[in-house]
């Protein structure tokens, strides 16, 4: 199992956080569609979007983890926001 937490943004998308994965047994190339954890709402000003992304595997539970990552409430140079999440993905 594979997972990607990532920050998404364009000139229509606010920054936020999103995951993609892909099972162990699935053929290459096969990331599962994006999920969103957070949806921003604010512009970014900063040019500093994207510093901190984590994901780990839930110990007992190979296919669940926690991620965090920042996305956009505020349009304050300083307006970021973290989200904690737990993502799991189903094997069938």
């Amino acid at each position: 199992m594979a997972l990607s937490a990532y920050g998404e943004s364009s000139s229509s998308i606010y920054p936020s956080l999103e995951v993609t994965g892909e099972l162990s047994t699935a053929p290459a190339g096969s990331l599962g569609s994006a999920q969103t954890i957070a949806a921003g709402s604010a512009l970014e000003l900063s040019t500093r979007y994207g510093d901190y992304f984590w994901a780990a595997t839930q110990p007992k539970t190979p296919n669940t983890f926690w991620v965090s990552g920042e996305f956009r409430q505020v349009q304050l140079f300083q307006g970021w926001s973290t989200e904690i999440g737990l993502v799991t993905f189903n094997p069938f």
